[in-house]
This record gives C-alpha cells, structure tokens and sequence, in this order.
C-alpha cells in the first residue's frame, strides 16, 4: 500500500493546496540534497503528513525558496524547509528501507532487493542518529513476522505491534508533548494495520497470508463499525494538540491564545524559573500576557508570567488547561463488574481482579475456565479484561458473542456501547473535530491525513 494515496484535494482552496505541495516538494528536496536523485524514489505522502503535524504543534522556524522542478520546469514552485524535513527524510529512508526488505522476503522482488542496498548506508546513518525511533522500527517489524508467521490467533498481537512501530515515529524528541504523539501514532498505526488487512482481504486469501481478519470471522464490509472505532481514538488524540497556528493563521487573538499555551508548557516544565516571578509580582499589575522569551509568531515556548486573580497557574483569563489537555472531557475507563450469587469462585475472583485493574490475571482466571462452562457471563467478563489489557477487537468480539447468549441482557448492551463510546469520541465530539482537522495544517479533512500514512503498513 505504500505510497498510493494522494491528498484529497478537492476540498481544499488553492491556498491550502499550494502550503501542502511546497511541503511536499520540501521534503523532496531534502531526499535529493541530503541522500541524491536516486533516494527520491522513496517520497511520499505519508511523511508529509508527519511535517505538517509536527510544524504546526511546535511551530519551527521556516524558510521556503522558489525553484524549478526538473518535472514541469515552466512554472516555478515553492519549497519550504524546517528541522522537521531532515528528520522525515531520515524516517522515509528508514521505512522504505525496510518496506523493501520485506518485498524481498515476501516476494523475492530483485529490484526491491537491489533498492534496499543502496539504502542501507543512508538507513545505518539515521540508525545513529535516531536510535529510539529506529530501535521501535525495527522491533515493530520483528514482531509482526514473528505474528504473521505463527498465524497467531490474538488478531490484536498484529494490530499492536503495528502501533508500536508507528508510536515512536511520531515523537521527534522527549518533551511536554511526547506523549500524546506517541499515543497518536500508536492508535494510528493500529487504524493504518487494520485498514490494510481489510483491503488486502482478497489478495491474502489467494496467498494463503495471515490476516487478523480471517481470525476475526469478519470480511471487508463488516468492519465499518471496528474501523471507526479505531479511527475514533486517533481523533481523541488529535483533538487535543493545540494546533493553533494552522487554524487561525491571521487571527490575533489565535496568537494571543498561542503565547497563553507557549507560557503554560514553559512555566510546567520550568517551575523553578517562575517561583521568584510570583512571588515578586503578587502584588503587582502586570500584563499576564506579557512575553520575554518568545511569542506564536517566533515560535518558541516561553514567557513571562504574572500572577492571576486565582492564583497559582492563574493570570490566563478564561484559558483552561482541560480545555487545552482534555483533563476535564469524557474519558471510559474499564467498565467495573459486579458479582452475582450463582458465581463460581473463579468467576468471582477475575471480577475482584478486574475491579482492581489487574487485567492480566483477570483474563489468566478466566481462561483456566473451561470452554464447555464458557457462558454469556464469560463471555462479558473477558470483554472487559481484554478491554483493560488494551485488546479492542477481542473486546468488542467478545462482548458481541455474550450478547448473542443473552440478548435480552442490558449490561451486555450497555457495555458494547461504552466501548462504542470509549474508541468513537470522532462520532461524540464529531463538530469539533472537524472544525480541526478540516484546517489541520491547511490541507487534509481526518480521515485522508489518516490515511496518508496507510503506505507506512506492509505487512
């Protein structure tokens, strides 16, 4: 799949399309400068996407230059460059690199073999420079054989190998902000792998390849519901990244809120260096907005802060940080359970484990069960523990078969719909998000920058 989906730019003004092909053309230009013509092969969308993400998060000085591609050179194009263009080149030699490798193994493509090699200097080098991400890389695409091959039957082994592999992609450095992009990659990449084994159903099936679909009992056109929850929890990331800048370009009170945001991660991540400020300028009336260090244009995060009429992290107006972190919006946690008199004492043992978040005992007791005594309470049972342990589709599986034991149980209803709920905030908080994602970056609506990294799977 790598490479073949565009940008879906027939919902995009000329300006928005123009900021994504100079990105674009950027990063093509740093294949050529940093690696030669050859290693432009290897462009593609899905590393664009991570530029404009991670530009428009932390707002890296830019330059852009005019120039002629040797394609069309009748008409000049614009090419921009930031810190972010050498590290996405870095990462799309990287995954093409192994992309490669695994088409030779596959499929013994002498090219895709001959192509890996002349990589392999450029891929060592990004190695160095990039251990973590590369180290997440590899043992991603480690561990995928190793499901692929023993055709396991835990369809989320895939799934998640596949986040993992993505999750430090995303994160170009440890910092305030790390951690929601990992989470990001990790769910996108968990979207990406699904939406691949769903397309790739048919071919899989000829191969005789592994596919957690054919595990899953479900074809193609039944995954509308698990897609969208996958989807749904790469929204309920994204909507929180303050991606300010990218929505309101020209709005000043957009860059007023901005330095709000730059302050508050400077002043969390420094405290030290705002203890004597506030101390000082309690009484004092001062400018909360005041900034020394940086501003949204500069693109720093920093500032002066002045005490506000609350006190402690006061002096932000109507700012909030749960509105800027999500603290404060809906959040599904594990689903608690209950025992019920008739219960065996296994079965009351893995619902005190679930109630105390121990997830893997949990399912480890009720797996000991045997499968003739596997009933509707079971099967509701285990949902919720391989809910905690993070396997979503045997959850949802799971919670579909007690259903179909007992229809006419509420709690089992209930329960599938807060997992519905927990993985489809896209479907809850839809209006917000899109107002987002429309604008993410001037260029793509969610699920086309979602699928823009689709190419990143291949196996």
């Amino acid at each position: 799949m790598y490479g073949y989906i565009n940008c879906n730019k027939a919902g995009l003004s000329a300006e928005e399309i123009g900021r994504y092909q100079s990105v674009y053309c950027g990063l093509c230009n740093e294949l050529k400068d940093s690696f030669g013509q050859i290693e432009r092969l290897s462009l593609s969308y899905d590393m664009t996407f991570l530029i404009l993400l991670l530009s428009s998060l932390y707002e890296p000085e830019e330059k852009s230059r005019e120039f002629r591609c040797g394609l069309n050179r009748l008409k000049p194009k614009i090419a921009v460059s930031n810190k972010f263009m050498s590290y996405a080149a870095d990462m799309t030699i990287v995954l093409t690199y192994y992309k490669c490798m695994d088409d030779w193994q596959d499929d013994k493509k002498y090219l895709k073999h001959w192509y890996a090699g002349e990589l392999k200097k450029w891929y060592d080098e990004a190695a160095r420079k990039y251990p973590r991400q590369c180290k997440a890389i590899a043992e991603g695409v480690e561990a995928l054989n190793k499901v692929e091959k023993s055709y396991s039957p835990q369809p989320d082994d895939a799934v998640n190998s596949s986040g993992k592999m993505l999750s430090e992609l995303f994160v170009y450095e440890e910092d305030f902000w790390s951690n929601s992009l990992r989470s990001f990659g990790y769910e996108l990449g968990r979207f990406i792998y699904l939406m691949d084994a769903a397309m790739d159903y048919q071919d899989d099936q000829k191969k005789n390849s592994y596919n957690p679909l054919f595990r899953m009992h479900k074809k193609p056109e039944e995954m509308g519901e698990i897609l969208t929850m996958s989807i749904g929890n790469v929204t309920q990331i994204f909507e929180k990244l303050p991606l300010v800048q990218d929505l309101h370009p020209d709005d000043p009170q957009a860059a007023e809120k901005m330095n709000e945001i730059n302050e508050a991660y400077d002043m969390l991540n420094n405290p030290e260096k705002y203890q004597k400020r506030e101390q000082q300028s309690y009484h004092r009336q001062e400018n909360p907005y005041g900034s020394s260090q940086g501003s949204y244009r500069g693109g720093y995060y920093g500032g002066s802060y002045g005490q506000g009429p609350r006190g402690g992290y006061g002096g932000f107006g109507d700012f909030d940080f749960d509105d800027l972190f999500g603290f404060g919006r809906r959040t599904y946690a594990t689903p608690k359970a209950a025992s019920e008199p008739g219960d065996s004492p296994d079965i009351r043992q893995a619902v005190d484990l679930i109630n105390i978040g121990e997830y893997a005992r949990a399912n480890a007791t009720l797996n000991s069960i045997l499968s003739a005594q596997r009933d509707a309470r079971w099967y509701y049972l285990s949902a919720l523990a391989n809910f905690g342990l993070g396997n979503q589709l045997l959850a949802v599986e799971q919670i579909q078969r007690a259903i179909r034991k007992d229809p006419c149980n509420g709690l089992y209803t209930d329960t599938l719909q807060t997992f519905q709920r927990s993985a489809s905030a896209y479907a809850q908080d839809g209006q917000e998000f899109q107002q987002y994602a429309m604008n993410l970056n001037k260029m793509c609506g969610c699920f086309c920058a979602a699928q823009l990294l689709c190419m990143c799977c291949w196996f």
